[in-house]
C-alpha cells in the first residue's frame, strides 16, 4: 500500500492500523519501533505523529526506533545481534 499525496490523513491512518494489526502479533518491541519508523519516513514531514496515532505507540517510542535505524544505517550492527538474551529459549 503506498501513500499518495492526496489522501487524507484519517486514510493514512486507517492504512497504517491495517498494516500494524497483521505485524502487531509477529514483531517483538524493536521490530514494531523499526516498523514505525519506516513507515513515518515514508511520510515525511508529520509521519510520526500519523504512525503514533494509528499505532497507539509513543512519540518517545517511535524516536528511539529513529535513533536505533541511523545506528543500523550506520553499520554498527552485526547480523549475529541477539534479540533473545542467552538461555531465553524453552528448556528442552
Amino acid at each position: 500500500m503506498a501513500y499518495n499525496e492526496g489522501m487524507s490523513q484519517e486514510e493514512i491512518i486507517t492504512r497504517l492500523r491495517e498494516k500494524f494489526a497483521v505485524l502487531d502479533a509477529v514483531l517483538d518491541e524493536r521490530g514494531r519501533r523499526l516498523w514505525a519508523v519506516t513507515e513515518a519516513k515514508a511520510l515525511g514531514h508529520g509521519g510520526q505523529t500519523l504512525v503514533a496515532k494509528a499505532t497507539g505507540l509513543s512519540r518517545r517510542t517511535i524516536d528511539q526506533g529513529l535513533r536505533e535505524f541511523q545506528h543500523l544505517s550506520g553499520g554498527h550492527q552485526t547480523a549475529t545481534q541477539r534479540v533473545r538474551s542467552p538461555g531465553g529459549a524453552e528448556k528442552p
